[in-house]
């Protein structure tokens, strides 16, 4: 852990709530001069790091202030965002702002360097996938793979599903720059199974649908086009070339949502 020690006056400011508490324990500072005022038993609770910190001690400013109202203060190399968004996660009753890609990619980054315990990763990897998942499912697939979120990748790599052909569209995104070939090649192998699976789908399978029974719940006429409707799908040229369509389209867009009724 590098903290820095300095004994040089800076002009600070303090952070939002909750972390402007006067009666917190210790003052982490941020790169950008910000102070954190924080409990010493949340942090060591989800973070082994932070515990290490303050059972061993850190370089810090103030640790024995010449005002006894003082805390004492730990620099750290993190900037406020990602600072302000980490403590979020362990705090109860917050919850991270994630604005950016780049928010993501710091908060990731602090999560693995503080060694988080896993129900603070299980709630970053909701709120990410919550507030960004289906806009940006690639560059959320490339940062869970660069470090090594396997939950986040999974599921970045099944909303990318929803991209028309994708190992024919060059699209790019430069978080592709922290993975490496062989991730990528597995996310276009994901999609061309995917595509196959459902291409190659067992039709006489789907086509046992049936109409409702209508008659049977409805007290008033039905319209006699129903009423005179063949009872099984099959019985209807047009299913067959909807499946047909359907499976051509899947080998470009292999994805398949949950239907709500099941």
């Amino acid at each position: 852990m590098e903290c820095e020690a300095s004994s040089q006056v800076v002009s600070t400011t303090t952070a939002s709530w909750p972390f402007d508490d006067l009666n917190a324990e210790v003052i982490l500072r941020s790169s950008d001069n910000v102070d954190f005022r924080v409990f010493k038993c949340n942090l060591s609770l989800a973070s082994p790091v932070f515990k290490d910190m303050f059972t061993l001690g850190a370089p810090v400013h103030g640790e024995h202030p010449q005002n006894p109202y003082s805390l004492p203060e730990v620099l750290l190399p993190e900037t406020s965002t990602a600072l302000d968004a980490l403590l979020r996660l362990i705090y109860p009753l917050t919850i991270p702002k994630l604005d950016s890609i780049n928010d993501i990619k710091a908060l990731l980054a602090a999560v693995v360097k503080y060694d988080l315990i896993t129900p603070a990763i299980d709630r970053a990897t909701n709120l990410i996938t919550s507030q960004h998942l289906e806009s940006k499912p690639l560059s959320l697939y490339a940062i869970a793979c660069h470090y090594g979120w396997r939950s986040l990748a999974e599921q970045a790599a099944r909303e990318t599903l929803k991209i028309n052909d994708l190992s024919q569209s060059g699209r790019y995104v430069a978080e592709f720059e922290d993975i490496t070939a062989g991730d990528y090649h597995r996310l276009l192998e994901y999609h061309r199974a995917c595509a196959t699976a459902a291409h190659e789908t067992d039709i006489e399978s789907i086509s046992r649908f049936e109409y409702p029974d209508l008659k049977g719940d409805l007290d008033e006429d039905i319209p006699s086009l129903l009423c005179h409707c063949p009872k099984y799908l099959w019985d209807h040229q047009w299913f067959f070339d909807y499946i047909a369509a359907t499976r051509k389209e899947l080998l470009r867009r292999p994805y398949v949502p949950e239907c709500p009724c099941i």
